[in-house]
């Protein structure tokens, strides 16, 4: 069990990786609603990972510029 992973998401993200592996933490946030770039952080914080990839900005994901 991971935090913030509930039966409901559970059940989409399964849904959805039976119709095509996900290629990227990218893929996994348009197919999955609920998936967004916090939720993506803290699950790969927790250990997720699509591909072999953890999710970060320096995958070329979007960054926060202060």
């Amino acid at each position: 069990g991971l935090n913030g992973v509930g039966p409901a998401l559970t059940r989409e993200l399964m849904t959805e990786r039976q119709k095509a592996p996900f290629q990227d933490w990218t893929d996994v946030m348009q197919r999955v609603k609920g998936i967004g770039p916090k939720k993506a952080a803290s699950l790969s914080a927790q250990g997720l990972r699509v591909q072999g990839q953890g999710y970060g900005p320096s995958l070329g994901t979007p960054s926060k510029k202060p």
